[in-house]
């Protein structure tokens, strides 16, 4: 966690990225702990929690931008929309109206799409409710409430 209550991923697994992320983080005494189980993973995980809550999130990018140690924000949805990689990579698409991610995988020779939007929020309401055996007065009162 960030000091803005955000979070950052590592995945510095390979030990280049550990010690180049070690580095970074000006923690040269971290090193020895790579992929550390036990007291000595735990106390290397304590050390880096306290580390990343010393910034925003945003300090971390700026950060880790210019360093290839497998550092990243965890975004929210709508920042993954508007992501430069993912933008970049066409990766996302907008299908009836509704930007969204596409296919995760993409191939050279392979051409996919997406053939439909997904359903508007709140369209399977009264059908989920049913099938759940809520009756048609009791979803009509709870819509008159504001519930659903």
């Amino acid at each position: 966690e960030t000091a803005d209550g955000r979070h950052m991923a590592v995945g510095a697994l390979e030990e280049k990225f550990w010690h180049l992320l070690c580095d970074t983080l000006g923690r040269a005494d971290l090193k020895p702990g790579h992929l550390a189980a036990g007291e000595e993973g735990a106390r290397v995980r304590q050390a880096l929690a306290a580390i990343f809550r010393s910034r925003s999130q945003r300090e971390w990018v700026e950060i880790f931008d210019a360093v290839d140690c497998c550092v990243t924000p965890i975004l929210r949805l709508e920042e993954s929309l508007e992501d430069a990689q993912l933008t970049a990579r066409k990766m996302v698409v907008e299908v009836g109206g509704v930007r969204q991610f596409g296919p995760a995988v993409r191939m050279t020779a392979m051409h996919t799409s997406m053939r439909a939007a997904p359903a508007r929020a709140g369209s399977d309401t009264d059908a989920i409710l049913s099938s759940l055996g809520v009756d048609a007065t009791t979803i009509a009162s709870l819509r008159a409430a504001g519930v659903v």
